[in-house]
């Protein structure tokens, strides 16, 4: 008879920063640790850590669950697709996940090493085109040609825009995001 798994499933494969950090000297200042999570990028990802503070479990939390709650406070540069980040982060939050592996120390020389290679970033368009039913009421009112506009967040891990700041001015790069209606009939009278 085959399983049947009930329940979310989860991509976490590894231990907590607790597990790894309690059994090592020092809790493991200057030692690397990398997310399994972010293997899937090209790029590698690490954290350096450089300082470790316990977190005392929650007192809401039964005592028999003290066991699953161990938190750790984790001071780090982290260095994200090959870049280090320009000031040190704290992991807390995450630091729960069972997703974190330790690099062992013959093999941190090789695992940390920046290799330089030219970034390569998609160029975003500055206009969309509006949803199919707003489009039709816009045409009524003000015209043709309308576009709208986009705006993007600019973020340490958005690699969205180009070096220079730039982006695409051609409306042919977005023309519908919107793909296929679920109900075409809605759409029947609508003019593109």
């Amino acid at each position: 008879m085959p399983y049947k798994f009930i329940g979310r499933t989860t991509e976490h494969c590894g231990k907590t920063l607790w597990e790894i950090l309690g059994n090592l000297k020092d809790f493991g200042v200057g030692r690397v640790v990398a997310r399994n999570r972010f293997e899937r990028y090209p790029e590698k990802s690490w954290l350096k850590i450089l300082e470790v503070t316990p977190i005392a479990a929650p007192k809401d939390v039964p005592i028999y669950a003290h066991d699953n709650l161990r938190l750790v406070a984790v001071k780090c540069e982290k260095y994200w697709r090959g870049k280090k980040l320009p000031t040190p982060i704290y992991v807390t939050g995450a630091s729960y996940k069972t997703d974190y592996k330790l690099i062992p120390k013959s093999e941190e020389a090789e695992y940390c090493q920046i290799v330089d290679t030219p970034e390569q970033r998609d160029v975003l368009p500055e206009t969309a085109d509006f949803p199919p039913l707003l489009k039709e009421i816009l045409k009524r009112d003000k015209g043709d040609k309308l576009r709208l506009p986009l705006v993007y967040k600019r973020t340490e891990y958005n690699r969205m825009l180009d070096p220079s700041g730039h982006r695409a001015t051609s409306p042919e790069q977005i023309n519908s995001q919107f793909g296929k209606p679920v109900a075409p009939r809605l759409h029947e009278n609508v003019l593109e």
